[in-house]
């Protein structure tokens, strides 16, 4: 690692396989538009023989667009509902730790630029305690709401 910093083991050779490869991604996903060429084929129709190390690369070949869609709309319900519950409670822990979810998911975000997401499990246990962590932050808020309303009607 620390020579890859140093720029001794990134060569123009490794740049020209990624470009390779977003070159191929983009023919694969004109053939096959809508619907990709099928979960986890890309490495076999590769002239590479590996994953096109990016996940949005990835999601568009092997899913289309439809695929896309799909895989990316709980990115957006994900970064709404933690907004939401920073929105709530800037003032408190709740708050701070939504706003760290918030970070961590702009890091995966960027991270998939050169990593695929789903295919490991580190990944998928980081969105499900962000996940986790709204959904119960988001029912802690509603039965507060809850018990403000039912004051008021005493």
């Amino acid at each position: 690692i620390y020579q890859r910093f140093l720029g001794n083991a990134i060569t123009f050779s490794s740049d020209d396989k990624r470009i390779g490869m977003y070159q191929e991604v983009v023919n694969v996903f004109q053939n096959s538009p809508i619907f990709g060429i099928g979960f986890d084929n890309y490495r076999l129709t590769s002239l590479y023989q590996t994953y096109s190390h990016s996940t949005y690369a990835e999601v568009l070949a092997t899913t289309g667009l439809i695929g896309s869609i799909i895989y990316f709309i709980p990115y957006l319900i994900i970064f709404s509902n933690l907004s939401l519950v920073y929105y709530k409670n800037r003032t408190n822990k709740e708050g701070l730790l939504s706003l760290q979810y918030l970070l961590l998911l702009l890091v995966i975000i960027a991270l998939g630029t050169g990593v695929i997401h789903f295919y490991g499990i580190r990944d998928t246990f980081a969105f499900s305690w962000m996940i986790s962590f709204y959904y119960i932050e988001k029912k802690k808020l509603r039965n507060r709401r809850n018990i403000i309303a039912s004051d008021k009607e005493l």
